[in-house]
Parts: C-alpha cells; structure tokens; sequence
C-alpha cells in the first residue's frame, strides 16, 4: 500500500499539477539558460564571420546579417529565445516623421546635437559637458516603443533599444540601458518630402558618409545653471528643533562657514554638538562643501554639497536627503515643512509654516524628474528573510515593540519614475512600517521595509506613492 492511496483525489490532484508546474519552470529555466549560452557562442562566432564581408555596409544592414548568421546556426528552440530580435530588425528600418528633426540630447553632465533623417540615418555631434567629442554617426528606427541606434564607429551588435516615455510633439526621454534618462527636445524642423516638412537640409554629402545640417549649435549650451553667486546666500542658516539642538550654518560673502550640529555616532556613543568649518565653491547648481581638516571615517559630518533654494521670500540651503524628502512628501500629498530644512535665520519667524501645494519650487534634476504627476501603484514580491532592524533591536523590554526588517521586489522601475530613497506606502500593514527604495531598475526596483511588531508582509501586498490615509 503506497502513502499515497490515502491522500483524497483532489488534493493528490492538486499536488501532481503542482509538481508538473515546478517541473516545467525548471525546464524552462534550464533550456532558456542552455539557449541565451548557445545563442552567445554563435554571436561571437558570426561576429567574426560577418565582420569582414559586411565591412562597407551601413550598421543596420550589418546588424541584420549578424541576425542571419546568429538564426542560421541556432536551433529551433534557441530561436523561440531570439524571435524577438529578428521581429525588431525585420520591422526597419522605419524612420516616423514625429521624430525626423533635429533635436538636442541632455543627459546629467553633458549635451549632444543630433540630426535624425528621415532615411533613418543620425549624426551626433558633441556640444558641452563630458564625453566623446568626435561626431557619432550611424543608423536610427523606431520599434514598439523603443528607438533603436546602430553605430557606425564599432560594433553594430548588440542593438542599442532605448524604450521611450514622455512622448510628446516636440520632446520627448529615453531610458538608457544604465536606467537613466535622456532628455530629447527639438531644435528645429528638417526639409523631408516624405514627411511633407520645411526647415534645415539635412544629408548633405560630407565626405565621409555622415550627415550635415546648419544648426547653430549655440543654443544647446547650458543657460548658466549655476549656482548664485555665494555674496547672494551670505548669513546665518538654522533647522529649527529642541532648544540647543539645532543645526546652524554661518556663511560668509565669500563663502567660508562654520556649522555646528548635533551628532549622534553611528557605533553608539554620547550624543555631542559637532563643529566644522570651511568653504563652500560654485559645483554648477550646488554649493561643494570642502571642510577644514575633517576625518573622512568621522560620521558626524556636514553632507557633501548644497542646493541654494530661494522660495516663498526665504532662502534654504538644502541637502540631498532632504530634497529626497520634500519630493516623496510632494509625491504623497503631504504639506512640506518648512521648519525642517536648512533655511536663512532672518524673517524666519515671519514665514509660514507649511509650503503651499502649488506651484512646486524650482528644484534641480534628478529630483525634479522624482515628482509623479499621478501616484504610481504597485505590488511587492520575493518578500526576504525578516531579521532585526540592528542587534538590539529584539532586546527591547516593551513587548510588540521590537523593529524589523526585510527586503522585496517592486514591480516598477525607472521607466515609471522609481527613483532611490523614493517611499511608498502599503495598503495593509502597520503604521509604523516603512517603504523605502534602496535600488533602481528599468522596469523593477528593490524595497526595503522597516516595522515595529508582530507582523510579516506577504507577496502581492500592494503599495502606493501616496497613502491611502492622511
């Protein structure tokens, strides 16, 4: 008699499918992992083999011949793993006019004029900031929702797709494959009889295969986004808190300052009013933050830079910490405090409280782009182990008062606007817990959660930018 003739049907039932399940997401994974290998054994193979014979073709054409030869000596079931890249290459080139033009490229540090041709060929053409100043050339095309570039300088494969949001008339943002954003906006219109426009001629022969056009490349400099000049932010700065325990900043017409502030060190230890002195200097919107003779192991230290704010007739001085702050409370339509941030000691008395919700202040990017015209709604996974917030925490005496913490999977990314240090709220759980994104991806972020007492998350517990409650 086996063990299992006692089992009822459907339960016996229930446990076959759900071995099957586990056995097919074995496979699956096993066979997915043996065809990706396959598939790059093949593309190193045909690179070589395609790469002489293709020397003098454009990068789309060598692009699909790399596809060939990778589909040719891939089995049937390695090419169920690769139809999606054939299905892009096959689809191009295809070149829509809301995007033929001529369009600045500002990602953080640097900006790029780059001419798209309604022939589906660009040229980039470094501006200012850092990176490659020599003109980048090569082929462009849209797919679904992604545009597509292949070089003409090095390798075609594999082909760079950059899914697009924000896709406006005359804008619109790239994520790259790092998961930050560019920014296109158009610079001027282009003479395409396809697209039935007028403007700049763009496709000229130079010479050297790459197209021209006659844009003054003047505008795509940076308006002077720097900071104001320090003589304009010279006083005293304070965070208003308990008597005696308040951070306050004395800056100079040129800049030098001393600050004192509470410190509680990280390792334990008494609580101690810290004091620094130094200067700060001009880092493009920021004021750098260069001290006198401090320990870099010392955590009682002032952040590394400040945002010079001026808002409401008052003059801040804010930290990457609390921008993070007032944009996750702009996000969860929360009031912001003006008493918790850094700001200029006279008139203080005199100004409100709480920041009107509208208009938003001026702030500089990423943390502008960190505001949610809607409140994103998601779900969390892959719950992790549940351990103690530190290694005192289930020392505590109050019982139903100990913190904990675990990590899981947010099932929104960049691509949504998930940003690092962005809160979320639960829709189940305790007032105390906490939603913190820790790291960020394309199309998935992770999260880390801090509670007090007897409660486990589960997978599938749903989670807002904006709490459901005040």
């Amino acid at each position: 008699m086996k063990l299992t003739d006692k089992i009822p049907a459907l339960p016996k039932l229930l446990m076959r499918i759900v071995g099957y399940c586990i056995a097919a997401a074995i496979a699956y994974a096993l066979i997915h992992g043996f065809a990706i290998f396959r598939i790059a054994h093949h593309t190193e193979e045909c690179s070589a083999a395609t790469g002489r014979s293709t020397a003098n073709q454009s990068p789309l054409k060598r692009a699909k011949s790399m596809a060939a030869c990778i589909a040719r000596h891939s089995s049937f079931p390695e090419n169920l793993f690769f139809d999606s890249t054939l299905q892009m290459l096959a689809s191009l080139p295809n070149a829509p006019c809301k995007y033929v033009g001529i369009w600045t490229s500002t990602r953080p540090g640097s900006v790029y004029k780059i001419s798209m041709a309604d022939s589906g060929m660009f040229t980039a053409e470094f501006v200012t900031g850092k990176g490659p100043e020599e003109p980048v050339s090569g082929s462009w095309g849209a797919w679904r929702d992604n545009l597509v570039w292949f070089y003409d300088q090095g390798t075609v494969w594999p082909p760079d797709a950059n899914p697009i949001v924000n896709d406006e008339p005359d804008r619109f943002t790239l994520i790259e494959r790092n998961g930050s954003r560019t920014q296109f906006t158009r610079l001027d219109s282009v003479e395409s009889r396809i697209c039935g426009t007028s403007g700049i001629k763009i496709g000229a022969d130079s010479g050297n295969g790459q197209i021209e056009s006659q844009t003054d490349t003047s505008a795509l400099l940076p308006k002077t986004s720097s900071a104001p000049a320090l003589s304009q932010w010279a006083g005293k700065y304070v965070i208003p808190a308990q008597p005696g325990d308040a951070m306050l900043i004395a800056v100079s017409a040129s800049g030098q300052f001393t600050a004192s502030f509470p410190c509680l060190p990280a390792k334990g230890g008494a609580k101690r009013t810290a004091t620094e002195t130094g200067y700060l200097a001009i880092a493009e919107e920021w004021y750098q933050v260069n001290a006198d003779g401090i320990n870099a192991a010392d955590a009682c230290r002032l952040p590394s830079r400040f945002y010079p704010l001026q808002w409401g007739g008052q003059r801040y001085l804010l930290a990457d910490t609390q921008l993070t702050a007032l944009v996750n409370r702009i996000n969860a339509g929360q009031p912001v405090e003006s008493g918790a941030m850094l700001q200029a000691a006279e008139g203080k008395n005199s100004l409100l409280a709480v920041w009107p919700a509208s208009p938003l202040p001026p702030l500089p990017k990423p943390y502008s782009d960190g505001i949610v015209p809607q409140p994103l709604q998601g779900e969390l996974s892959a719950i992790g182990t549940i351990g103690a917030a530190s290694p005192y925490a289930l020392m505590q005496s109050k019982a139903g008062n100990s913190e904990y913490r675990t990590k899981a999977a947010l099932n929104l990314g960049s691509r949504q606007g998930v940003f690092n240090g962005m809160q979320f709220y639960a829709a189940q759980g305790p007032d105390s817990l906490r939603v913190e994104v820790v790291d960020t991806r394309l199309e998935q972020a992770d999260v880390r959660l801090n509670w007090k007492g007897e409660w486990k998350p589960r997978a599938g517990l749903a989670v807002s930018s904006r709490p459901a409650r005040p």
